[in-house]
């Protein structure tokens, strides 16, 4: 080969080789560029989405266009004024945000971006100050994130793992509410900022959450609201919720002494609450729909101190009227109540010591639980039907109905199994001043139709040998007796027996108090019917 063709050929390779670095280096230029471009962009974004209301910092924003990945790491957000009364961010921070395999051409096609991938990594999200709902200056913030018309984005799956959330009182710092440990796992998701002012903005395909060790204190501050674990999963439409604790905060008697006034104490668990077949979609329309709710393992304890103040309170309303006045759209077609248990004490002003009754093995269902008319079924009524064991001693069977088109009635019917008499006495010495010597209960059925002013119905008890022994008010703790009471209670008043057909029956009558609970209603008709029977 001639000498000049051969320089020539070197010449045209050395052409080629430095043609091709210079536009390996022009790309590299190119896309350090587009990448130092879409960061700063980026950052502007994310910064602008945090509005004057908030600062957003961040330790590093990396893109990296070959991958397709943005990754942002050491994100803390705080409000701009710390004067700011509503919740907000205080601080907040996040370990990293990690964008895997973004797609671009989608968003020069229709202006959509697609994502494989969004993982969060480690947030502690801190919120101080008052929640409040997102209709005041939260919903301003939604009105200015929706301004900004962001693309929309669909994401293959996004996910948070081992975030915390703390909710801090704004005046003394002290923690009102916690989430130890919350994960979020969605598929198929669409964010839109168009519509974040007027939520679900986020929709999904399914939806998995775990959060554990819930922890919140009442607005009061006089119970704190626990719960071990909660499971959310869209796939099999279940809401799980594990160890739930409503736990008063002050001792029995001296709860009532920091409200002032007496009041009910309740001490509540239950093992397990799982809601099957929730409709997810509809929590963010203020509405909660579900098939059926089971409740299990519930234990309440309910402690009463009547020698505080009777407090200035509105009339209560019965128990569907309350629903009915709830702003949120409940749908329930069963709620059911297994292996249960509940204890009432009260403590009289001139008794020693409290009275108590207990309800055990209790189970019960509701059925068409439901306040709007949109949310109702076909079904006329809202219907409580229950079971359980008085005093360990006897099963009582009830049945309410509460008719739909007559809010302000309805109907409590019910029997009870074969008891000694004196297994009521831990309720009726310090409450009713009584003690039953003798005495036994073959059977007991009523029915009653309690208006909004008053009640009326019949019992029919079948019991024989009744002794009754009236105590000391003041004495009640050694069971020393009036004698003289006592004796003219049986001789002139007491009926001793009710076991010949037809059996005596017994008349409800009873002015309800308004400002009393509808058990206190249910409990004085169903008294004024047996004193009736028995002929006190």
């Amino acid at each position: 080969m001639p000498e000049s063709s051969q320089y020539t050929d070197h010449g045209s390779f050395k052409s080629w080789i430095f043609t091709a670095a210079a536009f390996l280096i022009l790309l590299a230029i190119v896309v350090l560029g587009a990448q130092r471009y879409l960061e700063y962009y980026l950052e502007k974004q994310m910064k602008e989405i945090a509005g004057s209301r908030y600062v957003l910092q961040m330790d590093d924003l990396h893109v990296n266009l070959l991958n397709r990945d943005v990754t942002v790491s050491g994100i803390i957000l705080r409000p701009a004024s710390p004067s700011d009364d509503s919740a907000h961010f205080a601080p907040t921070r996040v370990h990293a945000i990690h964008l895997d395999n973004v797609g671009l051409l989608p968003y020069l096609r229709n202006g959509m971006f697609r994502i494989e991938d969004i993982s969060i990594d480690r947030p502690s999200i801190n919120l101080r100050g008052r929640v409040r709902r997102p209709d005041s200056t939260e919903k301003k913030w939604l009105t200015e994130l929706s301004n900004h018309r962001l693309p929309p984005i669909q994401v293959q799956h996004f996910g948070i793992t081992d975030a915390s959330i703390q909710l801090w009182h704004p005046a003394d710092s002290s923690l009102e509410a916690a989430v130890k440990q919350l994960d979020i796992q969605l598929d198929q998701v669409t964010l839109d900022s168009a519509t974040a002012a007027d939520p679900p903005f986020i929709r999904y395909r399914s939806l998995h959450i775990r959060a554990q060790q819930l922890q919140s204190q009442t607005p009061e501050n006089f119970y704190t609201f626990s719960l071990d674990s909660l499971f959310i999963s869209s796939s099999d439409s279940s809401l799980t919720m594990n160890s739930l604790a409503v736990t008063p905060r002050y001792p029995r008697y001296t709860f009532a002494e920091h409200h002032g006034f007496e009041t009910d104490r309740i001490d509540l668990e239950i093992s397990r609450i799982d809601i099957v077949k929730p409709d997810l979609s509809t929590i963010f329309r203020n509405k909660l729909q579900a098939q059926h709710v089971l409740v299990n393992g519930a234990k309440m304890e309910i402690f009463h101190d009547k020698r505080m103040p009777f407090p200035a309170k509105p009339h209560r309303p019965l128990p569907h009227q309350a629903l009915d006045t709830l702003s949120t759209g409940i749908a329930i077609d069963t709620v059911s109540i297994l292996d249960s248990w509940i204890t009432y004490s009260e403590h009289q002003p001139e008794a020693s010591r409290a009275g108590t009754i207990t309800f055990g093995d209790l189970s019960a269902s509701i059925t068409s639980l439901a306040n709007q008319a949109s949310l109702r079924t076909s079904r006329e009524a809202i219907e409580l039907s229950a079971q359980t064991s008085i005093m360990d001693a006897a099963p009582l069977h009830l049945r309410a109905t509460f008719p739909l088109d007559q809010p302000n009635r309805h109907t409590l019917e019910g029997t009870l199994g074969k008891m000694e008499m004196d297994e009521l006495n831990p309720v009726l010495e310090p409450l009713a001043f009584a003690r039953i010597t003798s005495g036994r209960i073959d059977s007991m059925r009523f029915a009653m139709e309690l208006a909004p002013g008053s009640a009326t119905g019949s019992v029919i008890m079948a019991y024989n040998g009744l002794n009754i022994q009236m105590l000391d008010r003041e004495d009640i703790e050694t069971g020393a007796s009036n004698e003289l009471l006592s004796l003219l209670a049986n001789m002139l008043k007491i009926k001793s027996d009710n076991d010949r057909l037809p059996l005596r029956e017994g008349t409800v009558s009873f002015e309800r108090d308004p400002q009393k609970s509808i058990f206190h209603y249910w409990w004085k008709s169903l008294l004024s019917g047996l004193r009736n029977s028995i002929g006190l």
